[in-house]
């Protein structure tokens, strides 16, 4: 019976549409909250800007009803003043001046009830009306004084005025006192509806900031989640790349180590087995001409060049030996392996090289020297490919615990930031894998000076010299 392949999605499959799902309910969120912000503030500007227009308004409306009806008070207490004047003054000609201006202020009085009709309210219109019409009967009750002579006006003046034009009067400013108070309750009703709007405004804005404030908590509290998450994702990531970088190392080390142990093998094989082959056909060649003697010129010739080409070969064979793995190395050591490198180098190419090893110790690990041994080939080899220098100093000492190495040139110098190639790469990754390090310092015609530091073993530390 076949089982049924199973369904459901592999783990890395969830894990990437969970990080989806999250990252789309983040932003969504996110665009929520800031949606919400932007409505929340934009509610309270046009809120505000509705109270201040409104504020603006409404005293404008006060201020300007007041300036009216203060214009009209003026002009009515003028006019009874001019009345009184036309009543009770003994000069005619001074009685008849007031009586014109008497006459200007009720033209002007109808003018400025005009216009406070135009800019009250509509609900106050029936105050204006009473005050229209009490207007109207106190210039009814002084429209007959206005064709008195002057001997009447003189005889009875004074007492019409306290019967019949006081009283019109004082009732006419009640109406209009009546008028102020409406304007001032107007007033007060704007401030109460503006404390309305005020408190509508401050309610929707408390309302908008607690969801704002829940929203944000949520987001918070999905954030963290999603952040612990990557977090712990990342420790993971990190532990898996340190591993893979400690394994990596350890392989390189590996290859490193058996390279030159590959390399020890093939340079004891041509010396010991190649070389004794070439040798032993020389001694062969030798006796072969020996025996030839004389008389055969023609096999001397041929035996000559067979010895030729099988001492070149010898020579050839000797120095790749010597290439691969200097037999001095392992046999005298460090020193005296430099400074057969620093004579080879001058052979080929002509630079003079420098080796400064005096005070190295004897006692230094294989691995050691062979890492010192490589890094100053490397360098070397660098030299010839790129520096164009006339001379290398190469210093190697002992200094607390460590094996310093510096190889210094006079060439032409690159920017090591960004011209450094595998040569010393490959110096960077010897020096780390001995928990060492590496600097290069160059610039364009300042030369290039290579440092290496290496640390020794523990039970080297104490005996070897500073």
């Amino acid at each position: 019976m076949l089982l049924a392949p199973d369904s459901r999605p592999r783990p890395e499959v969830r894990l990437t549409r969970f990080r989806k799902a999250t990252r789309v309910a983040l932003i969504c969120g996110f665009g929520a909250m800031l949606s919400l912000l932007i409505f929340a503030s934009v509610h309270l500007i046009r809120g505000l800007n509705h109270l201040q227009v409104a504020t603006i308004e409404s005293d404008r409306q006060f201020l300007e009803n007041d300036r009216l009806l203060d214009r009209l008070r003026l002009t009515f207490f003028s006019m009874g003043t001019n009345l009184r004047d036309y009543l009770l003054d003994p000069n005619p000609t001074t009685a008849e001046q007031s009586l014109a201006t008497l006459l200007r202020q009720s033209a002007e009085m109808k003018t400025t009830i005009r216009d406070y009709r135009a800019v009250m309210p509509r609900e106050d219109r029936p105050a204006l009306l009473q005050f229209e019409e009490t207007h109207e009967k106190y210039w009814k009750v002084v429209m007959p004084v206005l064709e008195w002579d002057h001997v009447r006006r003189k005889r009875d003046g004074f007492t019409y005025l306290q019967q019949y034009v006081f009283p019109a009067r004082l009732q006419l400013l009640e109406v209009a006192d009546e008028l102020g108070r409406l304007n001032e309750m107007r007033l007060r009703a704007s401030d109460v509806q503006f404390a309305d709007i005020a408190r509508e405004v401050r309610q929707r804005m408390v309302v908008n900031t607690v969801i704002a404030v829940a929203l944000g908590g949520i987001l918070c509290l999905l954030t963290s989640i999603y952040i612990l998450r990557l977090e712990r994702d990342l420790a993971v990531r990190y532990l898996e790349i340190s591993q893979a970088r400690a394994e990596l190392e350890t392989l390189s080390a590996g290859i490193v180590a058996a390279q030159e142990e590959e390399r020890r093998g093939i340079s004891r094989e041509l010396h010991d087995e190649v070389g004794q082959s070439l040798s032993a056909l020389l001694v062969d060649v030798g006796n072969a001409t020996a025996a030839a003697g004389k008389d055969n010129p023609r096999l001397l010739d041929n035996l000559r060049s067979i010895r030729r080409l099988a001492e070149g070969s010898l020579q050839v064979v000797r120095n790749m030996s010597l290439l691969l793995r200097p037999s001095m190395l392992d046999d005298f050591g460090l020193v005296p392996a430099l400074r057969w490198q620093a004579r080879e180098f001058l052979r080929r190419h002509a630079v003079e090289v420098e080796v400064k090893a005096s005070e190295i110790a004897d006692s230094l690990p294989d691995p050691v020297n062979t890492c010192i041994y490589r890094v100053v080939q490397e360098a070397l080899n660098n030299v010839a490919r790129h520096a164009d220098a006339t001379h290398v100093s190469v210093f190697v000492r002992n200094e607390s615990g460590r094996v310093l190495v510096a190889i210094q040139d006079n060439g032409k110098g690159f920017n090591p930031t960004s011209e450094k190639g595998l040569g010393l790469l490959g110096i960077e990754e010897r020096a780390r894998h001995f928990g060492g390090r590496a600097r290069v310092e160059s610039a364009p015609g300042k030369g290039t000076l290579v440092q290496v530091e290496l640390p020794l073993p523990e039970p080297l530390v104490e005996g070897v010299p500073a």
